[in-house]
């Protein structure tokens, strides 16, 4: 497999021998309790996560820093995904099983997708076309 500068990718198997040897290159705090999803941008430079405390934080990755937290006490955070829009994401409620459209920018959710009967575990967006 090629890396995006040409050079040859090396996968490594897991095992609990090499795990003991990796290493972090970088932690993003900001969340109260356990992360529940992450997602970057399509082109690397952001990422969302969300966290059971109802909290989504963006970052950006070449500069390392949290840009913006924000909360929805009233639904709940999970599965968050960003669209083709840097500035807006798809997450579901992990209290009443909707799914939002919200744009974090302005710190509104536009649209409410509801229907759903359980916990949705996963959001996936088409990269085709919206």
């Amino acid at each position: 497999c090629n890396n995006m500068d040409g050079s040859k990718s090396k996968y490594i198997s897991y095992s609990d021998e090499n795990l003991k040897e990796m290493k972090s290159i970088q932690i993003f705090k900001g969340f109260e309790k356990e992360i529940n999803s992450i997602d970057f941008f399509e082109d690397g430079n952001f990422l969302v996560a969300s966290s059971k405390d109802d909290s989504i934080c963006f970052y950006s990755v070449p500069n390392l820093e949290l840009i913006k937290k924000l909360y929805n006490k009233t639904y709940g955070c999970e599965n968050a995904v960003f669209t083709h829009n840097k500035d807006a994401i798809l997450c579901s409620s992990n209290k009443d099983f909707r799914i939002m459209y919200w744009n974090i920018y302005s710190n509104e959710v536009l649209y409410s997708f509801l229907g759903h009967l359980d916990l949705i575990i996963d959001i996936t967006i088409c990269y085709k076309s919206d």
